[in-house]
């Protein structure tokens, strides 16, 4: 007998079996009487035609279920895709073209960002990046947040987003930078477009006036050393008095090492070099050319000889690249703990100034990238007394002092905040210490007492400064009671126990008995008010 292969029950659907059951069931009750094969061609032409309904049913569901998936998956990109669009929002947020949230989702606040970097550039403002676009963005921001002293120089005389323009000539093959005006070495080119960038003629017109570069073997190795006199640049910018500020470069094996030191009427003989380092000929010593004074030079022929000493060679970006933040915020034994603890803490102070500078720096109206870096190198300068005064006085003195200024200086205080914001970062970005101490100090004295901490940070480590720990004491206590009291943190807000960290750290370090008063000296000067945009 011939036997049909059936299939089970179990494959059917839900649906398919009711079909067939009530079918069964109405021609049993219909149909008692019929014979087994009318009643076996009922069943079986019901169930085929149950079969195909389903089978219907479910190719339309398939292609429904397809046709949501192929949607779904329009509407998601793969995590590598996700991730470089994240990287691309944080670049634009870097240069100031305000991409938003970092989502990785390129919505219209996104393409605007890249219309904006785009039409920067002098590319076509389609709003959707090239991958050579992007490539010029990426890793301009990774060079940005990197840094190093090339970094920081770029930035010092272009502005942070002169690291877009850099990254594309370094992409197309062009020159990098400025080298090879007139056959010069790149970094005397460089230093040619810094005072470029200060005073106002090209860097082209100046390498042609006379007297504007000389050339000269300086430290007796055979090779051809460089002197920029600023002093025939046709503006006084550079100058104090008599004198102004000439960039010596000499060769050395791995390059030109500038010197930048001030005398009048520049010539060879002006200066007295030995491999890589240069001074002033016959000069006086000064605080400001890379040496300390062992004392003061009286007048009369029998006053105490005075003798230059090299000053160490301390640069507060080295140390905080290899200094790191304490996770303990209890058991500091000591004064090397609690200088290593305080430590951590100044680079992270530090580089919280740079951030809030660079930000304020790019609102700036009126001025270049350049010409901020150069006032407030300027303004560093004048201060410099009020940085000396910290290192000798106790800090309510020198706070009368500098408060004198601010009066005498008859700004506006919420301006002159802001500024000393913008000089305070750019004084730890170019290492100059004198700006960033005095820009703290002015801080302070404008009711910014939370500042005192970094004037605290360098006495205790002497950046800027001779090392006096007890010093520091004054200026870390005066911000932390200023703090107990209710102004505002202003370095790490979010961390409640910070402060309990500093305390403890600081009381290592008062044992040292404090020094007596004396007197300083302070020097007429204004700080550069920057306008800032809303």
């Amino acid at each position: 007998m011939n036997r049909r292969k059936t299939m089970p029950l179990s494959k059917f659907s839900s649906t398919t079996g009711a079909v067939i059951i009530a079918a069964v069931t109405m021609t049993s009750a219909t149909v008692a009487k019929a014979d087994g094969q009318f009643l076996g061609g009922l069943v079986t032409g019901v169930i085929g035609g149950a079969l195909l309904n389903e089978a219907a049913r479910n190719n339309k569901r398939k292609k429904q279920r397809a046709r949501s998936y192929s949607h779904g998956t329009r509407s998601y990109a793969a995590p590598e895709v996700v991730q470089s669009r994240r990287t691309t929002q944080t670049s634009l947020n870097y240069f100031g073209f305000q991409a938003g949230v970092v989502d990785g989702v390129l919505g219209p606040q996104t393409r605007a960002a890249i219309s904006r970097y785009q039409a920067y550039m002098g590319y076509p403002s389609t709003g959707k990046l090239t991958p050579y676009q992007t490539q010029i963005l990426h890793s301009a921001h990774a060079r940005g947040t990197s840094g190093g002293y090339e970094t920081n120089q770029i930035i010092s005389r272009e502005g942070v987003r002169g690291l877009l323009e850099t990254q594309e000539r370094m992409l197309s093959g062009a020159a990098v930078g400025t080298g090879g005006y007139a056959g010069l070495p790149p970094e005397v080119s460089r230093g040619v477009d810094e005072v470029a960038q200060a005073v106002g003629p090209s860097a082209e017109q100046l390498v042609k006036k006379a007297g504007f570069i000389q050339l000269a073997d300086l430290n007796g190795d055979g090779d051809t050393d460089y002197i920029i006199d600023t002093s025939d640049s046709g503006s006084t910018f550079w100058c104090e008095g008599n004198a102004c500020k000439s960039l010596v470069y000499v060769s050395t094996a791995s390059g030109y090492s500038r010197n930048d030191l001030m005398v009048s009427n520049a010539a060879p003989d002006s200066f007295a070099c030995a491999g890589a380092r240069c001074a002033v000929a016959d000069a006086e010593p000064r605080g400001d050319d890379g040496t300390y004074l062992a004392s003061t030079r009286g007048e009369a022929e029998e006053s105490l000889p005075l003798f230059e000493v090299e000053a160490e060679n301390k640069r507060l970006g080295d140390y905080c690249a290899v200094t790191t933040r304490t996770d303990s915020y209890s058991g500091i034994a000591g004064v090397t703990a609690a200088k290593a603890v305080l430590g951590g803490e100044f680079c992270m102070a530090r580089d919280h100034a740079i951030g809030t500078g660079l930000e304020l720096q790019q609102r700036v109206t009126g001025a270049t990238a350049a010409q901020i870096e150069a006032r407030c190198a300027a303004f560093g300068k004048q201060l410099k007394p009020f940085v000396t005064a910290a290192s000798s006085k106790d800090h309510r003195a020198v706070m009368n002092d500098v408060g004198g200024y601010v009066v005498e200086s008859g700004m506006d205080p919420a301006q002159m905040i802001t500024s000393a914001r913008i000089c305070l970062g750019a004084g730890y970005r170019s290492e100059d210490m004198a700006t960033a101490m005095g820009s703290a100090l002015l801080l302070v004295a404008l009711g910014e007492k939370p500042y005192g901490e970094l004037v605290g940070h360098h006495l205790a480590h002497g950046y800027g400064t001779p090392e006096r720990p007890d010093l520091s004491v004054q200026w870390y206590t005066m911000a932390l009671d200023s703090m107990d009291s209710g102004a505002r943190a202003v370095f790490a807000p979010g961390e409640s126990d910070r402060d309990l960290l500093l305390r403890e750290a600081t009381l290592e370090l008062s044992g040292v008995p404090g020094a007596g008063d004396t007197e300083t000296t302070r020097g007429d000067t204004t700080l550069p008010i920057f306008e800032v945009a809303d």
